[in-house]
């Protein structure tokens, strides 16, 4: 009722998954029915609810996947899917050859599998439930191109100024530059 009254339209929630070992190893605690409540208490108060569900989770297959989306379509949730991608702060990173993960080189550094999902079903799932992935238009090319790791000169036409700059990004990015020349009237 409260985030009602704060005019809240929509909210996601984090489900991820409904496999008590995946969600052990996320260190998440999930009560299926409490979880549905909450659902149903927003949703009765006229919010829009999107359950995030992610593909790559540690211990999660193509079994415990397809049962976590039949969970979502039995219990007439809205998800939306997310591709597992372990920046070089997260913390599911540093558990990485526990479960075999291999991780893109470049950003966004998606997982590409492993101990219990290949870079295949990862694939396989992504494109089979695309319907409700928050990255649709970029499920065409999981495998990002490595561009980003080379440098390269970008120029931008904005607000009737010129703007430049060369990139030269190594992962982690640790500072960004950027040098725009206008008179200071005119960011006024």
């Amino acid at each position: 009722r409260l985030m009602k009254e704060c005019n809240f339209t929509s909210v996601e929630v984090g489900l991820q998954s409904t496999n008590n070992q995946v969600l052990s190893n996320i260190n998440r605690d999930m009560d299926l029915t409490e979880f549905l409540r909450g659902i149903r208490y927003l949703k009765n108060e006229g919010i829009q609810v999107l359950v995030d569900v992610i593909v790559g989770l540690p211990g999660d297959s193509m079994k415990t996947f397809k049962k976590t989306m039949r969970f979502i379509s039995d219990n007439e949730l809205e998800p939306i899917l997310f591709n597992l991608s372990l920046g070089h702060g997260a913390k599911l990173r540093r558990y990485a050859n526990k479960f075999c993960t291999k991780v893109q080189d470049v950003p966004p550094f998606y997982v590409m599998g492993n101990n219990t999902l290949t870079s295949d079903e990862i694939e396989i799932l992504l494109n089979r439930y695309k319907k409700y992935s928050a990255d649709y238009d970029k499920l065409v090319n999981i495998n990002y191109p490595s561009i980003l790791s080379k440098p390269y000169f970008s120029n931008y036409h904005l607000g009737g100024y010129d703007i430049s700059y060369l990139q030269n990004i190594d992962y982690p990015i640790s500072k960004i530059i950027l040098k725009v020349e206008a008179p200071p009237k005119d960011f006024t």
